[in-house]
């Protein structure tokens, strides 16, 4: 397993949104794969300091 299909199965199973009752399972699954790239490019900045 390479690690970007690694990354993207963790990627798969991270869910906070997903389930709830007032959003589309698409907007849900949006909503939390943004999260994941906000919290991507935090660690980036940290790391270039």
């Amino acid at each position: 397993m390479s690690a970007e299909s690694n990354a993207r199965s963790h990627a798969q199973g991270f869910y906070w949104w997903r389930g709830a009752p007032d959003l589309t399972e698409a907007e849900a699954e949006r909503r939390d794969l943004e999260a994941l790239s906000d919290a991507c490019a935090d660690l980036l900045n940290e790391i270039d300091g």
